[in-house]
């Protein structure tokens, strides 16, 4: 049966070969070179962080067919710490075959610990996903409100100058 699971070094050469054919058309970099970049940003960043990681989602025959990049970030909030997650490179490989491997990555990045998960780009299948996220039961409605006012207060915060920041950051 297929799973979603938290990426593990052994995974990073069949995420790198997954990646070269989704994003590079199978291009320059070999799949060394990228599985230990992988292994560098992934499990090699001072603020990795154990619960806070990169998944895969394995097919029923135990192959690697999706995968999210999850960076841990420390932010602040008025004062207070806020774990974050970024999320990068969302792929799967065979969407045809698997045409909720997206889905279930996003939503076991979104299940996880942290308080606030962002991303560093989004395509507009991404962003449609992340959009419709209630639609696939990535949170109940109360969740969702919270998660809007939190936006809606950054968002005036930011306007006036403050807001969410990384954890150290001087004030501006």
């Amino acid at each position: 049966m297929s799973e979603v699971r938290s990426c593990t070094p052994a995974d990073l050469p069949h995420v790198a070969e997954l990646y070269r054919c989704v994003f590079r058309n199978g291009a320059a970099l070999s799949t060394e070179a990228l599985s230990a970049y992988l292994h560098d940003i992934y499990f090699e960043n001072p603020w990795h962080e154990e619960d806070i990681a990169s998944r895969v989602f394995v097919t029923d025959d135990g192959t690697v067919g999706g995968f999210i990049g999850v960076l841990p970030v420390r932010l602040a909030f008025e004062g207070r710490p806020v774990r974050g997650a970024l999320a990068c490179s969302l792929m799967v490989g065979d969407p045809a075959t698997e045409p909720f491997a997206g889905v279930r990555l996003l939503r076991s990045l979104i299940a996880g610990p942290q308080d606030v998960t962002l991303s560093d780009s989004a395509n507009s299948l991404s962003r449609t996903l992340v959009e419709r996220h209630h639609q696939f039961g990535f949170r109940e409605p109360h969740e969702i409100a919270a998660v809007d006012d939190l936006a809606l207060q950054l968002g005036e915060r930011a306007a006036a100058g403050g807001g969410l920041r990384l954890a150290g950051e001087a004030r501006r």
